[in-house]
């Protein structure tokens, strides 16, 4: 999986086009920018994507989507940030799309690779909290897909944690996903919502 994303990213990459960023709307962009709660990092995210976005639409929602899905993958909590983003940059329905199949595709990457690879390490430093939910998720075996939308639209435990923890507790592939996908529209449309206010103020501002 971690083979086929650095080639897809790399592929990216390669097709980018070029365009002058005039003035310094890009100048200064970190990747710590996104854990900006305040709002600044965000707005100068925004600046930035909205002038590549002028000259290559479809890149941009290639390159966001690409992003997205890494950081779920690679459970990194700032999809929170990219969320309210995507509200700025499209459309409405269009940021639901791009951010539920992130959700979606992402989440279901990290399990994967929690699957492959992680489950000593986290077995180790969340032993407790596998155990509580590898017995409620013996509970409900027969109830899987509500359960996990239930684990989806409660905030009993983060996003993250779910998404690792998963395949090592028995959860299956397929509700795992499902859930992932649309249990978490809510969530997603009350960010795109404050990314759209974010950028009716920035424009008008």
């Amino acid at each position: 999986c971690i083979g086929l994303f650095a080639l897809i990213s790399i592929a990216l990459v390669s097709v980018a086009p070029e365009v002058a960023l005039a003035g310094s709307e890009c100048t200064g962009l970190r990747f710590g920018l996104l854990f900006d709660r305040s709002g600044t990092g965000l707005v100068q995210l925004w600046r930035c994507a909205k002038t590549y976005q002028a000259a290559n639409w479809w890149f941009v929602v290639g390159a966001f989507e690409l992003v997205y899905v890494s950081l779920k993958m690679f459970a990194i909590p700032a999809t929170f940030s990219l969320s309210i983003l995507a509200g700025a940059l499209f459309p409405l329905p269009v940021a639901q799309l791009i951010t539920g199949l992130g959700e979606g595709v992402g989440s279901s990457l990290c399990y994967l690779t929690s699957r492959a690879i992680a489950g000593p390490v986290v077995e180790r430093f969340f032993s407790a909290k596998l155990q509580k939910l590898r017995a409620r998720a013996a509970q409900e075996r027969e109830h899987m897909l509500l359960f996990n939308f239930f684990l989806r639209l409660t905030p009993f435990l983060p996003n993250y944690f779910i998404n690792i923890a998963s395949p090592l507790v028995g959860v299956p592939l397929g509700p795992f996903f499902i859930a992932s996908l649309f249990g978490t529209q809510g969530s997603l449309l009350f960010l795109a919502l404050t990314g759209a206010t974010l950028r009716d103020a920035g424009e008008s501002g």
